[in-house]
């Protein structure tokens, strides 16, 4: 019986890789594993071991050619094996790869390893320039400095103003607020969201009541560290950085701005129409 040589026998152990061929797969663990990544992008500082991975780098990036698409949704990479990635994590839901430390579970191996580090192990190198801000990847500190520091949002929303740095965010948007599309539930009230994690962290905050994040300034706490600082410039550093364009209102909060004005001047200029 013939042996089919489209098999790819030989497997990375640290992430998803597989080849035919066993010499890729040491050319593979030099590269990724000893992170020798000598050859540089002319454009960023994107660095890689393999010319080809500089090639599609460019191509993706700089060039913007996303020649794979998703024939479910709108989805385009520049790589066969991320559309792959992406039908099997988004489409099928198929997550194989499970924490061990907690209840994440993820279709990429490479992101198990992530988050093991950044959440577990709380490893984040990559540290913001204009604040305290760490992550454990360089692509959420990147999207970071452009969505908060540069307030580059350059995907929008069709159907409201939302915009934001990254397009999963805008189609999770479109999801949760216009489609009403909210699969999880909580199992204690009638709690629905489009994100696991905000579910989880309603679960710990209002059921288990576990408020993990401190003020060193005062008594508060919170289960949610985006909270805290609000609450530190809010409260202890006067820092209202909402402001409203009728009167002099401000608030730490766009969703308190977004009330306000829909109680105060949107109800005025009614009560104006009607008289």
């Amino acid at each position: 019986m013939e042996e089919n040589l489209n098999i790819k026998r030989h497997e990375c152990k640290y992430c998803e890789y597989a080849t035919t061929n066993k010499s890729h797969l040491k050319s593979h663990i030099k590269g990724v594993r000893k992170r020798i990544k000598n050859i540089e992008c002319e454009f960023c500082d994107f660095k890689t071991a393999y010319k080809t991975a500089l090639a599609n780098h460019i191509k993706c990036i700089h060039k913007n050619r996303k020649e794979f698409e998703c024939e479910l949704c709108e989805f385009k990479t520049a790589h066969n094996t991320s559309l792959s990635h992406h039908i099997k994590a988004i489409h099928e839901n198929r997550k194989d790869f499970e924490c061990q430390y907690c209840k994440y579970k993820t279709s990429l191996k490479s992101n198990l390893i992530k988050h093991i580090k950044s959440i577990h192990e709380n490893i984040k190198p990559f540290e913001c320039q204009y604040c305290d801000y760490k992550s454990g990847q360089k692509l959420h500190l990147t999207q970071h400095i452009k969505s908060v520091h540069e307030n580059i949002k350059s995907f929008e929303c069709q159907y409201c103003e939302y915009k934001s740095s990254r397009n999963c965010d805008v189609i999770r948007h479109i999801k949760s607020v216009h489609e009403n599309i909210k699969p999880f539930e909580c199992e204690y009230c009638q709690y629905k969201s489009s994100q696991k994690a905000h579910l989880t962290q309603h679960i710990i905050s209002v059921h288990e009541n576990v408020k993990s994040f401190e003020c060193h300034y005062c008594e508060y706490k919170t289960s949610w560290q985006y909270y805290l600082k609000i609450h530190i410039k809010s409260v202890h550093e006067n820092i209202k950085s909402f402001e409203c364009q009728y009167c002099q209102y401000k608030t730490a909060y766009k969703s308190t701005l977004n009330r306000h004005i829909k109680a105060v001047h949107e109800k005025v200029q009614t009560l104006k129409y009607i008289s």
